[in-house]
């Protein structure tokens, strides 16, 4: 029954939380957000310290945590300092539409559960006409430091076919399935999927060494590294289509899959096409690489991609660009359940599939069941890729009008939800943070240092106090962009004379795939 049923979210501690600097340090004045999210490298998740550099002039940082789930907020208790332990379960009301809590109904919800993270900064500001002795007032400001979503279908994760290929293949494949779900119910296994025209087509055909656009590879021409990191961003930017399917029985029963080609030319794909494309671009750069199906604590079903390096394998996140080592503690990867080449299938037969226990050495049948034997492994099936991707260029006048239209709309809402308060827009503070933009996005992978920052912010530091941070984010619609400045709270300040800045930044890759960059920031005069 409604009002029976209970998420239970238990957030234990936070790690190298952004720390403020004190008033009488104003030449340091950047937005603290901003020098910690500048460290987040995309190739490779690392612990970094914070960006500190004095440890007496730095202040305390009261770090909380916002829940929102189903238009319900929920608020941890203010915890102090850049290692903030909570230890709190919240306990949140959960209705489903129509009081159905079948898994069949349950599968059909698309609200997301989002965790925004605060610091609570008390301002102390003089009275307007008011002498320097004067009393002050006190406010207490909420300034956003980051957030995770996942979708609340992750948290249940938590737990005659026709076409043209070869019939006693689409047999092994079937039995294969069969007899891996026969021992591992829970896991993943997908042999063949259909294509766009409906067709059972068997799975290896998908991988294939396939080209990314060309300025990707001329980027760094003499950096490999840095385009190794730069290919998974760009996959990243494709927006992902929504792959719930309405039946009950498993999340791989039905999947219809494009080829890379599609994926680029249609500006969309499912988390599967994300891999497979991404898989495609690491083998035309030389990597071995497959993709791994597996499951994640923030996303549940997910397709990864895995390459081997020297010794090490390495986990990419073709959804954000994220790549973790098999050992790192933070890698969200929960289970690993499957791995796909062009050659052939594996099924993960150890008894423990986390990927820190995983041994991933696939020519051993003790830890991996193969789909193929040899002899068909030599009769390798025609591919569905093309042999190469042609990428159109993105036409840069219509991206500048989007840039304004954007700006303009988030402008105009944020002056809506402060509809009690009058909003005043700093130009100058705008134009400073409009030449930091494009910068994030050519250093996305590397960090930009604190003394560049500075510089930019060198004319008017010692004048402002300064709250704010650039948030990136793949080009969807403007509802989207809207809704992840509206989850930031950075409109809800209401200390007197408080100004603010907005800037936005597109940034277009080929076939009309962009990265959108919103710096926002809360300025309040120092007196």
């Amino acid at each position: 029954m409604d009002g029976d049923v209970k998420i239970l979210i238990r957030l234990s501690r936070a790690y190298n939380i952004p720390v403020r600097k004190s008033e009488n340090t104003r030449s340091s004045a950047v937005p603290e957000s901003t020098c910690s999210l500048l460290r987040v490298s995309s190739s490779r998740h690392l612990l970094k310290p914070p960006c500190t550099t004095d440890p007496l002039s730095e202040v305390n940082v009261c770090p909380f945590i916002e829940v929102s789930f189903q238009n319900t907020t929920y608020q941890t208790s203010m915890a102090h300092g850049s290692h903030p332990c909570w230890n709190e379960e919240l306990q949140m009301d959960f209705k489903s539409p129509g009081g159905d809590y079948t898994y069949a109904a349950l599968s059909k919800i698309k609200d997301k559960i989002y965790i925004n993270i605060f610091d609570e900064a008390v301002i102390e500001k003089h009275e307007d006409n008011c002498l320097r002795g004067c009393s002050t007032h006190s406010y207490t400001k909420k300034n956003w430091l980051g957030s995770v979503a996942f979708p609340f279908t992750a948290l249940l994760h938590q737990s005659k076919v026709t076409g043209q290929e070869d019939e006693k293949l689409l047999q092994i494949a079937y039995s294969f399935k069969k007899y891996c779900k026969s021992i591992f119910p829970q896991r993943r296994i997908i042999t063949t999927v259909f294509d766009t025209e409906g067709k059972s087509v068997f799975i290896t055909r998908y991988i294939k060494a396939l080209n990314p656009p060309e300025e990707l590879l001329v980027a760094y021409v003499d950096d490999l590294e840095s385009t190794f990191d730069l290919v998974p961003r760009f996959v990243s930017l494709i927006p992902c289509l929504s792959d719930l399917v309405d039946m009950e029985d498993s999340y791989d029963a039905c999947h219809c899959w494009m080829t890379s080609e599609q994926c680029i030319m249609w500006g969309i794909g499912s988390k599967e096409d994300h891999a497979v494309l991404l898989c495609n671009y690491f083998l035309y750069l030389g990597k071995k690489a497959w993709v791994l199906l597996g499951t994640s604590v923030l996303e549940g079903p997910v397709s990864y991609v895995m390459t081997l390096e020297n010794v090490d394998y390495f986990l990419w996140n073709p959804m954000n660009g994220q790549c973790y080592k098999q050992f790192d503690i933070f890698c969200p990867l929960r289970c690993v359940d499957c791995l796909i080449n062009e050659e052939n299938v594996w099924f993960n037969i150890q008894h423990n599939n986390s990927p820190m226990c995983v041994n991933f050495d696939i020519s051993k049948e003790m830890f991996w069941k193969p789909l193929l034997t040899n002899n068909y492994q030599r009769m390798k099936q025609p591919t569905v890729q093309p042999a190469e991707i042609h990428y159109l260029s993105t036409n840069k006048s219509m991206v500048q009008e989007l840039e304004k239209r954007v700006e303009r709309s988030l402008k105009n809402k944020i002056m809506e939800w402060r509809s009690k308060h009058p909003t005043r827009w700093n130009r100058q503070w705008s134009a400073v943070f409009k030449k930091i933009l494009p910068n994030l996005e050519i250093n996305y992978s590397n960090t930009l240092s604190k003394k560049d920052l500075k510089d930019l912010f060198r004319e008017y530091r010692f004048y402002w106090n300064v709250a704010g941070f650039p948030l990136q984010l793949p080009y969807t619609d403007i509802e989207t962009i809207t809704d992840a400045v509206y989850r930031t709270g950075v409109h809800t300040t209401e200390i007197p004379n408080t100004e603010f800045a907005l800037t936005v930044y597109i940034h277009p890759y080929p076939n009309n795939i962009l990265s959108v960059w919103i710096y926002i920031a809360s300025l309040v005069r120092y007196h």
